[in-house]
């Protein structure tokens, strides 16, 4: 179903295409156990039977109208400390496909959602090998709503939904792999800081008051950054905070 990426560099140059399958991240991560995984492999479905995102979540996917895969990625010299800038990278890569598409209004909600107003377009689950303190392989998992109309959640959206457009899969996905590796370029070509300014840049809620919950409190702050292991930081009455990502939960 899905050709070879001609354009890209190394992204999508093998595509493993299903029909159907449990789950993309799992399928790779045994390629990288075998050792036959190799960097940019893409492993790509219609249809996942469980499908996983961040916190464990599910991912609603009505079959054969999104992008359900993984990437199978062997990041250089990435040490352990610093790999919350891979997940920057892919967010910012996969935000700037959706605004291509989309124009304006499309965000990156900490850590890696992508949003489309307040709704959500996509999701991204990252699952890294270590060896001693580097990372030597990551599973790049992406899910993006493209032409499904309906989703039994309210703050769930598709780029169909949103432009009225129906989209090729096969014609739109190496357009997705160009920008996600570019924005991959970047681990090996910006300094933290740089990576770190493009990607607070693109967040949702950066200087603006918003109400948040941490356990049973309910309190309002003003996004300022994140730390450089992927802590978020809130601006609120009582200082600035740091929060992983199960201590806090937007409040819309």
């Amino acid at each position: 179903m899905y050709k070879p990426a001609s354009k890209t560099t190394f992204i999508g140059k093998n595509i493993y295409y299903l029909t159907s399958c449990h789950s993309t991240n799992d399928i790779a991560a045994g390629k990288v156990r075998s050792g036959l995984g190799e960097n940019g492999d893409v492993i790509i479905t219609d249809e996942q039977t469980a499908g996983r995102g961040m916190q464990g979540n599910s991912w609603e996917a009505e079959p054969g109208s999104n992008f359900m895969f993984s990437i199978i990625l062997k990041p250089d010299n990435l040490s352990a400390s610093a790999q919350f800038g891979l997940s920057q990278c892919i967010a910012l890569g996969v935000q700037r496909y959706v605004r291509s598409v989309a124009g304006e209004g499309v965000t990156v909600k900490w850590p890696n959602d992508v949003m489309i107003g307040s709704r959500k377009v996509a999701g991204i689950l990252i699952e890294n090998t270590l060896r001693g303190s580097s990372v030597t392989n990551a599973v790049v998992g992406i899910g993006l709503n493209m032409n499904q109309k309906g989703f039994s959640n309210p703050r769930a959206t598709s780029l169909a939904l949103e432009t009225g457009v129906f989209y090729s899969l096969e014609n739109e996905l190496e357009q997705l792999f160009l920008h996600i590796e570019e924005c991959y370029g970047y681990l090996a070509t910006l300094p933290a800081e740089e990576l770190d300014r493009l990607y607070t840049g693109e967040m949702m809620g950066v200087g603006e008051v918003r109400t948040f919950a941490s356990g049973e409190e309910y309190f309002s702050g003003v996004i300022t950054g994140v730390t450089p292991s992927g802590r978020l930081k809130v601006l609120t009455a009582d200082g600035e905070k740091e929060f992983e990502v199960k201590e806090i939960a937007w409040v819309w």
